[in-house]
């Protein structure tokens, strides 16, 4: 996850972007034509798909939103706010939509979530706080991901050197994401510094976005204030049942993929699986071009040949992937969107 900050009255790109997005469209063409016939071949598979294969990646995509959902409302009600699972998938679909097809899309789709966060009743420091929240969370568990696929995978991060420094970097990461995590729910005044700084970041997009008086919310505007002296008390029992929630959200992704390559007829290349995917989710994470469309395949094709997948299994199986997680959300996240608008 990333999120983009404005600077002016709209999304602000540096100069050279445009040249970085003329690149990757140019990387992704000639990919594409370099490996023609592979895409082609696994673009034929489609047509012979397990229809009960298929239907299980979806439901494994619904279990990989509803872990998401649970991991936020878990966090809005340790902040005193509560919003039932339901509506918070609907956000994150919506949002989702929102960061996959506009432009500067992960700062739009930001604002869009902490907004209808606070209009159904948490405070907008607590809606910062679950938003940061559930980034690092969702980003520790991503490296955590990472580490063990690149054990799996045969690169033996605990069998030398190198390796080892590799792992201990992987953790000390995760570890400082935490630790900092719980450090600043732990204090009102450190929780109240980093919305604020939030929400001076935020206010360029959150203007963007505003269509007339209905949009705004004047009690938004003012400094976020948290109602607790002592900030937000988690247990260690409660953080680590958002860590494994976080980690379900990544796996039952994971899972999308793995069902994708039986729905194939491929077998599925377990041991660079989870590297290949970490891998795939950090190319993907850098928005060069909308819904990273070119980059998020290109990249997984490639980490999964490299894992030992068939070229033309890989493909067919990224398509399929992407189908699922991309393209089928993009429809149902706006139509949420035009729901949760109308219900405003």
């Amino acid at each position: 996850m990333s999120i983009s900050i404005a600077t002016t009255g709209t999304p602000a790109r540096p100069i050279w972007w445009p040249v970085a997005q003329g690149l990757a469209v140019v990387a992704v063409v000639v990919a594409a034509l370099s490996q023609h016939t592979a895409l082609l071949s696994g673009a034929g598979r489609l047509g012979a798909l397990s229809p009960g294969l298929v239907g299980a990646a979806v439901v494994a995509e619904v279990v990989s939103f509803a872990a998401l959902a649970e991991l936020q409302r878990r966090l809005l009600e340790a902040g005193d706010a509560h919003i039932d699972r339901r509506s918070l998938v609907a956000v994150d679909l919506a949002s989702g939509a929102m960061a996959d097809t506009l432009p500067a899309g992960f700062a739009f789709s930001t604002v869009y979530t902490y907004r209808q966060l606070t209009r159904w009743g948490a405070r907008p420091a607590v809606a910062v706080w679950v938003l940061a929240a559930t980034g690092v969370l969702c980003v520790a568990g991503l490296v955590v991901l990472g580490a063990v696929g690149a054990q799996v995978g045969g690169l033996g991060l605990l069998s030398m050197p190198l390796g080892v420094l590799v792992g201990a970097g992987f953790a000390a990461v995760a570890a400082v994401l935490f630790a900092g995590l719980v450090w600043v729910s732990g204090s009102r005044a450190r929780l109240e510094r980093v919305a604020r700084l939030v929400r001076r970041l935020e206010a360029p997009v959150s203007r963007a976005l505003r269509r007339g008086g209905d949009e705004s919310n004047d009690g938004e505007m003012g400094w976020p204030v948290f109602d607790r002296p002592d900030g937000v008390a988690l247990g260690l029992g409660a953080w680590a049942q958002l860590i494994v929630l976080a980690e379900v959200n990544w796996l039952a992704d994971v899972a999308v993929l793995a069902l994708a390559f039986a729905a194939a007829g491929e077998g599925v290349p377990w041991s660079g699986l989870l590297l290949a995917y970490a891998l795939s989710q950090v190319a993907a994470s850098i928005p060069l071009l909308p819904g990273s469309i070119g980059v998020a395949e290109g990249s997984l094709a490639v980490g999964l040949i490299a894992a030992g997948a068939h070229p033309t299994g890989a493909v067919a199986a990224v398509l399929i992937y992407r189908l699922i997680t991309f393209w089928l959300l993009l429809p149902v996240g706006w139509g949420l969107w035009v729901a949760l608008r109308r219900r405003a």
